[in-house]
């Protein structure tokens, strides 16, 4: 376990007297990094034009299965920042560190980069690192850069990171400026309509929340009617957050800012890995599409009824089509008709796929028993949505995702 007493992967804290306290790094002021660090190349620094009030987010947008499909990733693709790259000492005038008149007054800047590629010497002045890692019984210390990830974090004032969950035990520490986080427990995934495991946007919110109370001013029911109070947690130098897994977050920096984030495994996200990789569905070639689906069917329907408490369809509604999919390209008039067949056409091969499926469903199945008791129901639920989201897309493709998943409730 963590050095750092008192952590509960179910409770963020925010720690006001850690090792991180007599870290040299808590020097790291912009006038120290423009001695250091002046001519330092960044790349992929994010720019997004500036949003009246005061705070910007940044949307990403990453390569995934729908980033192919136009009508389902146009929209995200449209208002995720831009990259460019300059200089440290260019970063530092734009963003007005030294001096907030000379900052760029039409757009935000962020910049995050593995704390490793700045060198040795910069590395050395965040040591230890080891009370900041959730640390497993055969830890080898020799090996620690295998096994976490430390990023350094450079924020202009206003620039905000919007809704999203990560899959990792997450220490993040604030060296230099202010952040504020507003955070929400996995118990709210579904009723924060976070973005398909699919999409560009997956593991985001799909409502913007307002920065300061977290609030939407969209029509996302679910949210709006729950009254969804976020925790907050203002950082300054030398303040510690633990943030743990799958908790929604959103950060936005009150000053030009400058953090590290360790980042170290969580056992049930290896586990759910595991299951969506190691486990291969014993699809075989010789079977139709038809045959196919109807296999899948049901596997996802015998794991569902295994693992949690909820019938299968239910889980299905209200895991995925009411929450992830109702906005994103998956109309209540999806054409479920490929998935809603007549059997009896194949009968002898669809009965046959069913058995081949259903017997493997008992291996993944025990997989997510085990995440149940080790991380709770809540989180259970976002990995089993995950997995049933990328085996549907290894099956029907990732633009009939929709229709498959309203088809498994419907017919």
């Amino acid at each position: 376990a963590s050095t750092l007493e008192a952590i509960a992967p179910d409770t963020p804290r925010v720690f006001t007297n850690s090792p991180a306290g007599k870290w040299p790094a808590l020097a790291w002021t912009p006038e120290y990094l423009l001695r250091h660090l002046r001519d330092m190349h960044l790349g992929s620094v994010k720019v997004a034009p500036r949003t009246p009030g005061g705070s910007t987010l940044l949307h990403y947008f990453h390569d995934s299965p729908m980033a192919g499909v136009p009508e389902l990733a146009q929209a995200a693709r449209a208002r995720t920042f831009n990259t460019t790259s300059m200089t440290l000492e260019e970063y530092l005038g734009q963003t007005g560190a030294l001096d907030p008149e000379s900052a760029n007054k039409t757009h935000v800047f962020a910049y995050a980069a593995k704390l490793d590629d700045w060198g040795l010497d910069f590395l050395r002045q965040v040591m230890p690192l080891a009370p900041f890692m959730v640390l497993p019984p055969d830890f080898d210390a020799t090996r620690d850069n295998e096994y976490r990830k430390t990023r350094v974090w450079l924020a202009a004032p206003g620039a905000t990171t919007p809704g999203h969950f990560d899959i990792y035990h997450n220490f993040y520490v604030q060296l230099s400026g202010r952040k504020r986080f507003l955070l929400w427990p996995p118990e709210y995934q579904a009723l924060m309509y976070p973005y398909p495991m699919l999409h560009p946007s997956a593991r985001a919110a799909q409502p913007v929340l307002r920065p300061r109370d977290g609030v939407s001013a969209e029509d996302y029911p679910l949210y709006n009617a729950s009254r969804i109070g976020a925790l907050v947690a203002d950082l300054g130098p030398g303040d510690v957050l633990y943030l743990p897994p799958l908790w929604m977050h959103q950060v936005e920096a009150l000053s030009f800012s400058v953090s590290v984030s360790v980042w170290s495994p969580y056992a049930a996200t290896v586990a759910a890995t595991q299951a969506a990789e190691q486990i291969a569905l014993p699809l075989r070639r010789s079977w139709s599409q038809a045959v196919k689906v109807a296999g899948l069917r049901a596997f996802l329907h015998a794991l569902l009824q295994t693992v949690q408490p909820l019938a299968p369809d239910t889980f299905v509604k209200e895991q995925l089509l009411d929450a992830r999919y109702r906005y994103q390209g998956c109309p209540a008039a999806a054409n479920t008709k490929p998935y809603c067949f007549d059997q009896s056409n194949h009968a002898a091969a669809i009965n046959q796929a069913k058995d081949l499926m259903v017997t493997q469903h008992e291996q993944v199945a025990a997989i997510f028993t085990a995440i149940e008791k080790q991380a709770g129901p809540a989180r259970q639920a976002v990995y089993l949505a995950d997995y049933v989201e990328l085996v549907a897309n290894s099956v029907v493709g990732p633009a009939n995702v929709c229709a498959f998943l309203r088809a498994m409730t419907e017919c």
